[in-house]
């Protein structure tokens, strides 16, 4: 209870009340100078009910509009107050629990953005990790992968049976490295198809007879039944990975002389590609979880022949991205396995690319400039590029590769992105600006897309990802040496990215 205004400041400030009631006409300082004093001071919001002689609509309305949250008017009864005192003390609660429900909504949302935040950073992290992992492994394969090819090409008879094992180890080595960077990019969403229309009849063909050399090494009798014309809209080298994978699942999980069934044909609007075998199976527990990352029942088996657990995820992903299915049944362990993929069928035309260019023996030979840190590396991609008839220097580091291209004129600069001191980025730029403008292709152990773009936005004619193919090489320069240049197409997104609109290497 307060006798006026200045004395209610007094008792508000020793028991802040839920609810005033508190009259208009009040010595020294009245209502509306209270309720105005009582808005600015902080903490929970105090209900205030002005009590005042005048009537009228005007009075009640100048009495809201000052901060009021009720007006009553001279006379009233006892219970009309209590019950408005007793309605603004429950409104009070209503406010105060839905302030504290919207502090918590806010505490919440930090904690949201604050994890998101970190979890995009983790995400970052690890494709940054994959990345470097990817390189880092890459670097060394390369002048094995390299070698081999150039032992390959410069024997005449029959190369003993561990040259065969070195390759193919290497391959594998290569595919693993690919997987991983496959789930990073399938997982944070960074895969872009090439779309256009394809002969899934083709594509599978073609998988067959890569993964024929596999099928012989285990004696595996394969039994084909493809139809013709298969036409489907999509990229045609993930199509070809999820086949290959298919394929190389069977014959890793089916047991040496066992029978491998490959089908191709047209269904409901769908084509449909299947691959069934008489291997191990899989049980009914598992089936559930086969198209999960790092999903492997059969542990030891899938060890011994280098798996990770990766390839049915990577399937099942790549097939998703073009609007497709896959299953996967099988009746349990020892009774083998049926993989049905299903893609929507397409009428359009299909599309014909330029055929690829092979580099000619009578051509005018090509100064190739090759700069990377790794001497090995370095050095044996001389040699292949020597013996496919061209002139080379070598560099081992960005300012010897501009102090070596000052004199050498190069036509074609084959730069690895990961220099010392001057990065292959920094080596291109000068090269640009060079008399001869050399053709200029990166060489990287990093392979993601955003890497292809970033050469791209640098000025690269060509990405090619370690370890080279020499096929892919050999038909850049054959483009370089091209009277009239064409676009090459991409063999492999992980392997070679060329760039439209490069000049040719001027052979004068």
């Amino acid at each position: 209870m307060a006798t006026d205004g200045l004395h209610a400041l007094e008792v508000i400030a020793a028991r802040r009340p839920a609810v005033i009631v508190s009259d208009v006409m009040m010595p020294g300082l009245d209502g509306f100078e209270l309720l105005k004093t009582v808005r600015t001071l902080p903490g929970p919001r105090i209900a205030v009910i002005l009590v005042s002689a005048r009537a009228g609509e005007e009075a009640r309305i100048e009495g809201l509009e000052a901060g009021a949250d009720d007006y009553v008017i001279k006379p009233f009864s006892t219970r009309e107050l209590i019950a408005r005192i007793a309605n603004q003390i429950e409104i009070a609660k209503l406010r105060d629990a839905a302030e504290s429900q919207c502090a918590e909504n806010a505490r919440l949302y930090e904690e949201a953005r604050i994890a998101r935040g970190e979890a995009e950073a983790a995400s970052r992290a690890k494709d940054e990790f994959l990345a470097i992992l990817g390189h880092e492994l890459r670097n060394p394969l390369a002048p094995i992968k390299v070698a081999i090819q150039l032992i390959k090409t410069r024997s005449t008879a029959p190369l003993p049976r561990e040259h065969e094992i070195i390759e193919r180890q290497v391959d594998h080595m290569a595919r693993l490295v690919d997987d991983l960077l496959d789930v990073s990019r399938i997982t944070s969403g960074k895969i872009e198809l090439r779309r256009e229309v394809l002969d899934a009849a083709d594509i599978t063909m073609r998988a067959l007879e890569g993964a024929s050399g596999v099928f012989a090494r285990r004696e595996h009798q394969v039994k084909t039944a493809i139809e013709r014309g298969l036409l489907v809209d999509g990229d045609e080298m993930r199509l070809s990975q999820v086949i290959r994978n298919l394929l190389t699942n069977a014959a890793k999980y089916t047991p040496a002389a066992g029978q491998i069934e490959v089908f191709a044909r047209r269904e409901d609007g769908d084509v449909v590609i299947g691959v069934r075998d008489n291997g191990v199976g899989i049980t009914a527990d598992m089936l559930p979880h086969v198209f999960d990352l790092f999903a492997q029942e059969r542990q030891s088996k899938a060890r011994s022949d280098g798996g990770m657990g990766l390839g049915l995820a990577i399937v099942r992903s790549l097939v998703t991205l073009h609007g497709g299915t896959v299953e996967l049944a099988s009746d349990g362990r020892d009774c083998g396995t049926l993989v049905t993929m299903r893609l929507p069928a397409t009428t359009r035309p299909v599309t014909v690319t330029p055929s690829p260019l092979v580099v000619s023996a009578t051509r005018d030979p090509l100064r190739v400039l090759i700069v990377d840190d790794n001497v090995d590396a370095a050095v044996l991609l001389a040699e292949c590029v020597r013996a496919m008839g061209h002139e080379t220097a070598i560099a081992f580091d960005g300012a010897e590769a501009l102090r070596v291209a000052a004199t050498f004129l190069p036509q074609v600069a084959l730069l690895d992105i990961g220099l010392p001191m001057l990065d292959g980025y920094e080596v291109a730029a000068q090269l640009n600006t060079h008399a001869s403008k050399p053709l200029i292709v990166a060489i990287s152990g990093y392979g993601l897309e955003a890497d292809h773009l970033r050469s791209r936005q640098a000025g690269f004619a060509a990405h090619l990802v370690k370890p080279v193919r020499l096929d892919n090489l050999s038909r850049i320069l054959a483009e370089a040496l091209a009277p009239t240049p064409s676009l090459l197409p991409a063999v492999d997104e992980d392997a070679t990215t060329w760039n439209g609109g490069q000049r040719r290497a001027d052979t004068a």
